[in-house]
Order: C-alpha cells, then sequence, then structure tokens
C-alpha cells in the first residue's frame, strides 16, 4: 500500500522562541526610544501647566479691574512684616483675594509649583505683585508708602507689569508675595521665576492681557524684562 505521507518530519509553523539576547535588544531599543521621547513628553506637560498658568493670570486680571473699576486703584499688596505689623488687614495678597475679591483658591497655585505646603496657608503664593509701583507704593515712600496707583497713573497700561511668576532669592518654584523692579538680596523681596516653565516668565499687564515671556538666561530674567524701567513703572513716574 502506498504511503500517504512523507516519511520527512513536517516542518512546524509554530515560530521559534526567541533568544536571550534578542530580548536584550528589544528591551534596549525600548529604552532608547523611551528616553528619547521623554523629554519630548515632559515638554509637552509643562506647556500645558504654562497654559494653566497664564489662564491663572488672566483671572487675576478679570478680579483686577473688577476692583479698578470700583476703585480707581489697582488692587493692594498686603503682607506682614516681621513684626507682625499686617498692611491692608492682610498677611498676604492671596488671602486678600480669597476673602474680599472671591476668586478661587486654586487661582493663586501655579501649576508648576513643587510645594503646595506654602500655598495651602498663604505662606508664600505662586505670584508675586509689582510692589514698588503698581500694586504698592514703596518708592514714594512715608505716608503714601502701600498705596497702589491709580488706573490714571499708569499711562502705558499695555507694558507695565502687575502680577508674574515670582521667586524668593532664586528658590526653584518657591514663590512669593512680592516681586520687586531691581534684583535684590533681600528676602523680603522676590524676583522673577524664570525656572518655573522653562526660561519663560508668564506676566499679567497692567490693561488685564498675560502673556508668556521667553527670557534669554534664566539665571538673570531682568536682562530681558528690564530692572526698574518703563515696564515696571508705566510712567507713574519719570
Amino acid at each position: 500500500m502506498q504511503k500517504l505521507f512523507s516519511s520527512k518530519k513536517i516542518l512546524s509553523l509554530s515560530p521559534s522562541p526567541f533568544t536571550l539576547i534578542e530580548l536584550l535588544v528589544v528591551i534596549a531599543i525600548i529604552a532608547i526610544l523611551a528616553a528619547m521621547l521623554l523629554p519630548a513628553l515632559q515638554s509637552a506637560r509643562e506647556r500645558g501647566r504654562s497654559a494653566s498658568c497664564v489662564s491663572n493670570l488672566k483671572q487675576f486680571g478679570a478680579s483686577s479691574f473688577t476692583y479698578v473699576d470700583s476703585y480707581d486703584y489697582y488692587p493692594p499688596w498686603a503682607g506682614s512684616s516681621s513684626n507682625g505689623v499686617t498692611y491692608n488687614g492682610f498677611g498676604t495678597w492671596g488671602a486678600l483675594f480669597v476673602d474680599v475679591y472671591k476668586m478661587p483658591k486654586d487661582i493663586l497655585y501655579c501649576p508648576s509649583l513643587n510645594d503646595k505646603n506654602q500655598y495651602d496657608n498663604f505662606s508664600e503664593i505662586g505670584y508675586g505683585m509689582n510692589w514698588r509701583y503698581v500694586n504698592g507704593s514703596e518708592c514714594f515712600g512715608g505716608k503714601n508708602s502701600y498705596i497702589p496707583a491709580k488706573h490714571s497713573e499708569i499711562r502705558k497700561p499695555a507694558n507695565t507689569y502687575t502680577i508674574m511668576d515670582s521667586t524668593e532669592k532664586n528658590i526653584i518654584s518657591n514663590g512669593t508675595s512680592r516681586v520687586y523692579a531691581i534684583a535684590s538680596g533681600s528676602g523680603m523681596y522676590g524676583s522673577p521665576d524664570a525656572y518655573r516653565h522653562n526660561g519663560r516668565v508668564n506676566v499679567l499687564f497692567c490693561d488685564g492681557h498675560a502673556e508668556s515671556i521667553n527670557v534669554a538666561n534664566k539665571n538673570a530674567p531682568y536682562q530681558t524684562l528690564g530692572e526698574d524701567n518703563e515696564r515696571w513703572h508705566g510712567g507713574r513716574i519719570d
């Protein structure tokens, strides 16, 4: 009787398993691809946080102009001195905005900040006011200290800073309640925070619009934003 099947072995159609070396090569390729994509993903995530931060500042602007329309002054800076004296009745202007202007507390917190504990008790918030010229008036001294500018005093509101990302003495993502118009080593004053958004500082201007400004040097934001110049005082003083 003729054999129906060949005596030769039938080749298996099932795939052969990976060798250990092949598996290691695949893992290495995946690791390389992940390393290449991770910075892009982190950058995209930070751009989203920065956009949320700009949105926060725009809401600050809406609240600020509600105040300006009612009183003709920009919202006052509020804070406390080392001896416990409070200015404008509040220890921080964050508390002032929440309690008086009924702003949601989350608006005070930049999504890129690292330490939310400070924000929770208003000890350090993510944004600083232009304390010297707009939301306060330290430059005038005496009885006029801590009196904010009238809207009519700012002759170039579209170019004048009022609130921005802030840091205390270049501590990354720390935040402080006021920003000074010149670089200062004092812990009393904050400076623009260019680290938080990868070299950008988000700024609210006196006309209510907000911008994300790319600074040339994260270590020296005043090189881009200026120092004690027209963008800080807006023509309030000459």
